[in-house]
């Protein structure tokens, strides 16, 4: 199971089910706030990285939920199921 961790500059969560907070692991999906708002950065599986647009999320909850929606098309198959069984995971503030 995947869960998202609270890291030193935000929440990550690591799509191998390890502790994010505890271990950098590809694939990882990382969500931080900054002063325009949320970013998101999608690491991976072969070392690459990408930027995830979101959309104005006003919590953390609703960040990490775009930041899951805006990867799943660069994490390919592979990873669909989990992240769409934690965009299932009541939201949190």
């Amino acid at each position: 199971m995947i869960f998202w961790s609270q890291t030193e500059s935000g929440w990550a969560v690591n799509l191998d089910g390890t502790n994010a907070a505890l271990q950098f692991t590809l694939p990882r999906i990382e969500i931080r706030s900054t002063p325009r708002g949320w970013a998101c950065t999608c690491h991976l599986g072969n070392g690459t990285s990408c930027l995830v647009p979101l959309r104005n999320a006003p919590t953390v909850a609703e960040a990490m939920r775009a930041g899951i929606e805006g990867s799943l098309p660069a994490l390919g198959e592979e990873h669909q199921q989990e992240l769409r069984a934690l965009l299932e995971v009541p939201r949190r503030s």
